[in-house]
């Protein structure tokens, strides 16, 4: 029987994220994750794909800021109204995740536009984003009937982690990444769910630092320690984040 959880050493490679930079991560794989290991995990700064469970642990840079919004207090900018009232064409629901090429081959396509992006081969798409969980979510978002974009998640009866969004790249004048983080972040406060999980913030980082635009917000500062990091009008209320980003200061103990 394949073991549950399965300790990986740290691993070094190139940053995707800031040009000229390398990505150190904390890492292992982990199966059939319950709902309160993902909480654990999420509240420490860890992301996935799949059973790979990882967080940065960079020695010299801190830059990517694990970033939480709390639901109920979500506040709708005049920014947010907008993405919402440009984007009353598209539907969307909430289902059980299942691969298609149809959704593979917008992923891949999505991912081109990512420096360094490479084609994926639809297994390890499958690996990545359909490893059989309770937690696993996928939001589905159509135009005109037609599938634009989706969402992976995980869902919790306190968390939403969104795990990665990939939407048609040729479609014009909509932003279906932003309208995705809203529509989780409605539907997370109609269920009474008490945190959005948004993964990184980067500033330096164009794809990543969009993520701020969704208020009053948390940020991780060391292992357990989330602050209030922007309030509902965009001010910054913790500079001391911004300046020196994540640190994670230990291990995490592995799942029992």
């Amino acid at each position: 029987m394949k073991e549950r959880y399965v300790p990986l050493d740290d691993t070094v490679i190139p940053c995707s994220y800031i040009t000229g930079k390398t990505f150190r991560s904390e890492n292992f794989l982990l199966y059939r994750a319950a709902p309160d290991e993902i909480d654990t995990l999420l509240q420490h700064g860890f992301r996935h794909f799949g059973p790979y469970f990882f967080r940065p642990v960079c020695r010299r840079c801190h830059r990517c800021i694990p970033l939480r919004i709390p639901a109920a207090s979500f506040f709708q900018s005049r920014s947010i109204r907008r993405i919402l009232s440009t984007h009353s064409h598209v539907t969307w629901k909430l289902h059980p995740p299942v691969p298609s090429r149809e959704a593979f081959c917008i992923y891949q396509k999505h991912k081109l536009k990512f420096p360094g992006g490479f084609n994926e081969s639809f297994e390890g798409y499958v690996q990545s984003f359909f490893v059989p969980s309770p937690n696993n979510v996928q939001l589905s978002m159509y135009i005109d009937g037609t599938l634009a974009g989706v969402s992976h998640l995980d869902m919790t009866e306190t968390s939403v982690s969104a795990v990665y969004t990939y939407y048609n790249t040729d479609l014009k004048q909509v932003s279906l990444g932003s309208f995705a983080v809203t529509t989780i972040l409605g539907r997370a406060k109609e269920l009474g769910i008490e945190y959005v999980y948004l993964g990184y913030y980067i500033r330096e980082c164009s794809h990543m630092n969009y993520k701020i635009r969704f208020r009053p917000n948390q940020a991780l500062v060391e292992d357990g320690t989330w602050v209030d990091f922007t309030d509902k009008d965009g001010a910054l209320v913790n500079a001391r984040a911004m300046k020196y980003g994540f640190r994670a200061k230990k291990k995490v103990p592995p799942p029992v």
